[in-house]
């Protein structure tokens, strides 16, 4: 079933003009995001995760087949466009907790919990997740946090996947990337391990007539980085992420009336290929966080 918002296992919330929908039972998904009346976020009747996290790993899993520290583990094909590749780990389908929620006249705030035992013979890796979201009257501010809970290393990638509207189609919209490098794929969309200087969007630039699922590896790493989108109406938004991200995907749907923009700590296939990919030790903890405002 959608989710809608007299589902009472949705957490609503709205401050100032701004209002957000939350579905934890499908990995503390937003489906609806509004910022000072602006409709950024809507439902998309896409499936159950509609913007959701990815993690163990974002983006995709060579045949869903990695080693880590001497052992081979797998991963299901569940590639949606018939290549043979995992696509962004589990957690955006499983069920989170509320820890905490709160209002004041200036911000709403929520948190939402995820315990993992390590069960799945892919990912023997046990870990807490925490997901806080902080909703003011033009931005929403998402921290992460992630810890390892088990008694081995764990290897973790992280990545968020919200798909912004387009409300006048993609030929009316433009884009502003930070300063990058684009990732090359072959055919099953993994990397060939080339890599080119991408200046075309450096400074705003139209969306007609361009298709992208691209993955962008940034340039100044550690700092926080922006993408910037004006969706051809009266508004624009900022999509931040903190020095923890190195890697950008955008991804245009083929109907041209949203775009993914989706802030990555690791590239693709990380867990093969190592870039940006985080070991975890036991016990150790891992803080991030991202948002998008307006303007």
């Amino acid at each position: 079933m959608r989710p809608n918002e007299t589902d009472n296992s949705i957490v609503c919330m709205a401050v100032a003009g701004a209002e957000m929908a939350i579905n934890p039972k499908n990995g503390a998904d937003i489906f609806r995001l509004v910022l000072s009346g602006k409709e950024i976020i809507k439902p998309r009747r896409l499936g159950e995760a509609e913007n959701p996290w990815l993690f163990p790993f974002p983006n995709r899993l060579k045949q869903g087949v990695y080693d880590f520290e001497g052992k081979k583990y797998s991963f299901e094909i569940n590639d949606g466009n018939g290549l043979q590749n995992a696509l962004h780990g589990f957690v955006r389908a499983e069920p989170f907790s509320i820890t905490e929620q709160g209002k004041n006249d200036q911000e709403a705030q929520v948190t939402l919990d995820y315990a993992y035992a390590g069960e799945l013979d892919s990912y023997p890796f046990p870990f807490k997740m925490s997901i806080s979201y902080r909703l003011s009257a033009q931005q929403l501010k998402v921290g992460v946090k992630l810890v390892n809970t088990g008694r081995t290393n764990m290897p973790a990638g992280l990545g968020w996947h919200p798909y912004f509207g387009l409300p006048l189609g993609k030929d009316k919209a433009e884009i502003q990337l930070p300063s990058c490098r684009e990732v090359e794929v072959d055919k099953t969309m993994i990397p060939t391990g080339k890599k080119f200087a991408s200046t075309r969007f450096d400074a705003f630039h139209s969306l007609k007539g361009i298709d992208l699922d691209t993955c962008f590896e940034l340039n100044d790493k550690g700092q926080i980085n922006a993408v910037r989108l004006r969706s051809g109406d009266d508004h624009e938004i900022r999509l931040w992420q903190d020095g923890a991200y190195g890697f950008i995907q955008i991804y245009i749907p083929d109907d041209g009336q949203s775009i993914a923009i989706e802030p990555m700590t690791c590239g693709i296939d990380a867990f093969n290929t190592g870039e940006g990919l985080r070991i975890l030790a036991p016990g150790e903890s891992w803080e991030l966080s991202c948002g998008v405002g307006l303007g």
